[in-house]
């Protein structure tokens, strides 16, 4: 939805789309930062290289099932955090989860060699503007009823024009539904 208000439509969508697009149906925010090390250093410690913290994060290890002794950790951050790590310089952004990680993974500064590290926002890429749908329950109210309906010969799929916010299914639910409505010719 943040991305129609992009687009030019003659005629204008529902008064409901516009609103929605406009910023009235929220969008969650979330940041991946993926750190790639020399050595895999937690398993030194001990650790498995998976986990959540304080924060809206959770830290992934892609590579658990990869030989060798490089590895990849991943922080995967969501909402205000997520706002956050954006704001700052990937350089920054990744100093910063090191400085935090010193609590999750004991003695990360004295066993670490950093080779590279990269980040995908999705709420900074210009056609998605957010991660997943995440209205208040007054949005959804509202508003959540009128998002998948189709506008003459426009049809709306994705996660955030189904019941299923943030999950892949609700993607394949409404793209199926989409579809269905386009062979019918609804």
């Amino acid at each position: 939805m943040p991305v129609l208000n992009r687009i030019q439509f003659s005629p204008q969508l529902s008064d409901a789309k516009v609103e929605a697009s406009s910023g009235g149906y929220d969008y969650a925010a979330s940041t991946r930062v993926f750190m790639q090390f020399a050595n895999r250093f937690w398993e030194s410690e001990g650790l498995n290289g998976w986990g959540n913290t304080d924060w809206p994060e959770e830290i992934w290890h892609p590579t658990w099932d990869r030989g060798g002794a490089r590895g990849l950790l991943m922080s995967y951050l969501f909402y205000d955090r997520a706002v956050e790590l954006d704001q700052l310089s990937e350089e920054n952004g990744t100093q910063h989860l090191l400085n935090r990680w010193t609590n999750v993974f004991p003695g990360v500064y004295d066993n670490i060699e950093l080779e590279h590290s990269t980040s995908h926002s999705w709420v900074l890429q210009e056609w998605s503007g957010g991660a997943w749908a995440s209205p208040t329950e007054e949005q959804n109210e509202a508003l959540a009823s009128h998002i998948g309906v189709a506008e003459g010969r426009i049809h709306f799929a994705g996660e955030h024009a189904s019941d299923y916010h943030g999950w892949m299914q609700g993607a394949l639910v409404s793209g199926l539904r989409a579809a269905t409505e386009i062979h019918e010719g609804e």
